[in-house]
C-alpha cells in the first residue's frame, strides 16, 4: 500500500463522508419534497395530476444515489486510503441496476409530454396551475395548490 500521510487521510475520509451525507440529503429531499409526491399523484389523483418532466429524471436518480452512499460508506470503512478493490457482485449489480433506471427515466421525460399531449387531460391555463393536468378544465378551478393532494381534504 502507498504512504500516506494523516491529513490525506483525513482529506479522503471527511470527501467520504460529505458524499454519504450528499444522498442522504437529495434522497430526502427528492421523495420527501416534490419529485417523488408529482410522480405519485399519477396513482394517488388520476383526475388531476402535477408533472413535469423533470421529476422523472429526479426519481430515476434514487438507485445511483443509494450506490453513491454505499460506495462512499465502503470508503469511510476500508483501511487506507483507497477503497478496496475487490469488487463484489452486489455491487456490480447495483450499478447497472441503478444505470439502467436512470436511462429509463431521461427516456420517460423525454417522451411524457408527447403521452400528455395525445391523452385526455388539458393543461392548467392559469401562470400558478401550470404544472396541473386534469380531464375536465373545470377542475382547475378546484385545485388549491398548497393543499391539492393532503390527506385530510383542506
Amino acid at each position: 500500500m502507498k504512504e500516506f500521510n494523516f491529513s490525506t487521510w483525513i482529506l479522503y475520509k471527511s470527501a467520504a463522508l460529505f458524499l454519504v451525507l450528499l444522498a442522504i440529503g437529495l434522497i430526502y429531499f427528492i421523495v420527501f419534497y416534490g419529485e417523488l409526491y408529482e410522480v405519485l399523484s399519477f396513482i394517488k389523483r388520476p383526475d388531476v395530476m402535477m408533472f413535469e418532466s423533470q421529476s422523472l429524471v429526479a426519481v430515476g436518480t434514487i438507485p445511483a444515489l443509494i450506490y453513491l452512499f454505499f460506495f462512499s460508506l465502503r470508503i469511510i470503512f476500508s483501511k487506507g486510503l483507497l477503497a478496496p478493490r475487490k469488487k463484489s457482485a452486489i455491487g456490480d449489480f447495483f450499478l447497472a441496476f441503478s444505470t439502467v433506471i436512470f436511462v429509463i427515466s431521461f427516456i420517460a421525460m423525454c417522451i411524457a409530454p408527447f403521452v400528455l399531449f395525445a391523452s385526455s387531460y388539458t393543461h392548467c391555463d392559469e401562470k400558478v396551475l401550470k404544472r396541473y393536468y386534469v380531464i375536465n378544465p373545470q377542475l382547475c378551478k378546484t385545485i388549491i395548490p398548497r393543499y391539492w393532494l393532503s390527506y385530510d381534504g383542506k
